[in-house]
Parts: C-alpha cells; structure tokens; sequence
C-alpha cells in the first residue's frame, strides 16, 4: 500500500512539475542569448523578410547579412533573424530588448522587407503572410510602435531605428504608398530609405542602393568618430544623385546627446583661435547657383565662385542648387582659409507624354 501511495506522490509530483515547467517556459524564452556581454556594449537586432505570397525580395537577406557584417566590425553585438511569422518577429523584439536592459548600451533595429502605413502608423510585414487590404495589416502586421515602446523601457542613451521596408507591394489595396515618417520619441534616430509615402527605386545588385551606401559609410564612420546626423546625411546624397532625386531617403532624431560611431572626440575648450574667421571660397561650374551654409542662403555663385567667412574648428554643411540641375552637399571641418569645388550635373528631363507614345503604323 505504501508502495502504491508512493508512486501515486511521485506521478504527481511529475504532473504539477511539468505543468510548473509548462507555465515558467515563457519567462525565459525571451531571454539574452548574447552572452557574455559587457556594459555599455552595442547591441542590434538585424531581420530580413524575403518570402511573400507574391513572390521573394531576393536583396532583402542580402542587404541584412551586409548590415549584420558592418555592425559586427563596428563593434555591435548583432541579434540575426530571417524570414519570421509575427509572432517570431514579436518574440525577437523582446529579446532584443532584454539584451539592451543587460548592457544600456545603444541600441540599432534593421529590417528589410516588406512594410506599409495605416493610419499614420507604420508596420512591417511578417514572411508568408497573405495581406489584401490594409484591415489586415492591422490585425496581422507587426506594429513600429510597438518596438519603440519596448525600447523606451530600457532607458538608454539612443536607440536606432532603420525601416528598409519601403517597397511597392503589387497585392496590397493601400490608400499610401510607404511608410510614415513617424516622429522620433526622445532618445531615438530614425531612417528610411524612401520619402514618406514613397518608395525605393528597385535596382539590380547583389544589395539595395541605400544599403550598399550605408555599409559603405559606417565602414569608415568608426576610424573617423562621424556624427550620426553626418552619416546619414551622406549616404542620402549619394542615393539622391544616383537616382537623379528619384529616391530621397530621410531621417529624423530627437537626440539626448551628440552620439559618434567609434565615440566623439573631445572638443576643446573655446579659445580666440575658435572664435576666428577665415576665407571659404566656393568653386562652381553654374553660374547663378545658390550658396547655402549651414541651411542659410550665403549668396550666388559669380564669376564661378563665392566667398565667405567661416568661423574655423566647425563643422559647416555647404549645399549649393539652381534649378534645373541635382543639388550636391558637402560637409567640411575648416581649420584654416580653405577652398573646395563643388561642381552640379543637370537633372535628367522627363520624357513627353509623344515621346513616351508607342509609333502605330498602317
């Protein structure tokens, strides 16, 4: 008898014990499997989309694993994911965060595939999922907002913020094209390739054009300490001239402190020598081209120049446009009197609706 009583004890020590185990499981599932991992340390949470019911973003994983190598030799701790229903995307989100609550470090999400706006907001769409309108997007989708939320509980210094998603989707009934160009809550950068409520000119390549030129610039940010405003700012000119405007990707920052890749250089006390002015003159091969520094119009190109008067230690951005031809950006740290040539090409002219016109002969 006791012996029966005793197996009867231990099946139902088993039971409750699994039943314990079945109810503590999503405790950890979520879990950092980043280990080990130091304060302060970068962590980013890379995924890539590619298989659709309407068919396969072949760029799509390519461009990741080049984000997920550029991030690793720039010292990120990288989280890579592919192809994930929305309830994987879910989950990696949360562990994301908990490896951001572990170092408080800066944190950078990248997704590239699909993504569409409803209602302001934008929300990115899970692999093998059939969406015909935008009510199922709503309910089916993964939500930006919700990441950003999630991320406002770590309470780090920034988070980053890369929606490569701006595609057209041929089976998706939307009233705008792209995303939304959400506000950015304090503490976050934000970046798309595309204006809101446009989308990426689709290339052939190996990677998209707006990734092949970040991977390219942050290769170099680090070793020079770029300002993030600084990098993306260059890799946006390079896609808007080699798009002759076509594709103009955007950001936006509510920054709570200057951040660099590789760390910001300490700056000097201010001194005479800061206060200073010197000589930049502005070479030009267009004639009546407007000269703006630092946002401000500082007068025309005459003659094939302009000059003015900077102060020296700064970092001033010189943008010079006219109409009929591709505005060119330039940003440089002047230490002394200083000359640079920025040259503009003209814009390509649109095609008529006669020449567009297919002949029809008799």
């Amino acid at each position: 008898m006791m012996h029966t009583h005793r197996n009867g004890f231990l099946q139902s020590a088993f039971y409750t014990l699994c039943l314990l185990g079945l109810s503590i499981q999503p405790l950890y599932a979520d879990r950092c499997r980043l280990a080990p991992l130091a304060a302060g340390v970068p962590i980013a949470l890379v995924i890539a989309n590619s298989q659709y019911e309407n068919g396969t973003l072949w760029q799509s994983v390519n461009d990741a694993n080049a984000m997920k190598n550029v991030l690793t030799q720039i010292g990120f701790r990288v989280i890579f994911k592919t192809e994930l229903n929305k309830r994987a995307m879910d989950k990696a989100t949360r562990e994301f965060r908990q490896c951001l609550q572990t170092t408080r470090g800066v944190g950078l999400f990248y997704f590239s595939g699909y993504g569409v706006q409803v209602n302001g907001e934008n929300y990115l769409l899970p692999t093998y999922a059939n969406f015909s309108d935008e009510a199922d997007v709503e309910y089916d989708a993964f939500q930006v907002g919700k990441i950003l939320d999630r991320l406002k509980l770590v309470k780090n210094d920034l988070n980053i913020i890369i929606l490569d998603a701006s595609r057209e989707i041929p089976s998706l009934r939307t009233s705008r094209r792209g995303l939304a160009n959400m506000s950015s809550p304090s503490g976050f950068f934000m970046a798309y390739p595309a204006k809101a409520g446009k989308t990426i000119q689709e290339q052939r390549g190996q990677n998209s054009l707006y990734v092949k030129n970040l991977v390219k610039v942050l290769k170099t940010a680090a070793p020079n300490h770029k300002r993030i405003e600084d990098v993306f700012m260059q890799v946006n000119n390079a896609v808007i001239q080699a798009t002759f405007e076509q594709q103009m990707p955007i950001y936006n920052g509510s920054l709570k402190k200057r951040f660099c890749f590789g760390g910001c250089k300490k700056t000097r006390k201010r001194s005479f020598e800061t206060l200073r002015k010197v000589k930049l003159t502005v070479y030009s091969n267009v004639e009546g081209a407007t000269l703006f520094i630092n946002g401000k119009n500082s007068g025309t190109i005459r003659n094939g120049k302009r000059k003015v008067k900077l102060r020296v230690g700064r970092r001033h951005t010189v943008r010079i446009e006219k109409s009929g031809y591709i505005p060119v950006v330039k940003s440089i740290n002047l230490q002394s009197t200083q000359k640079i040539v920025v040259d503009l090409m003209q814009a390509p002219k649109p095609e008529t609706r006669q020449q567009m016109m297919p002949s029809v002969g008799f």
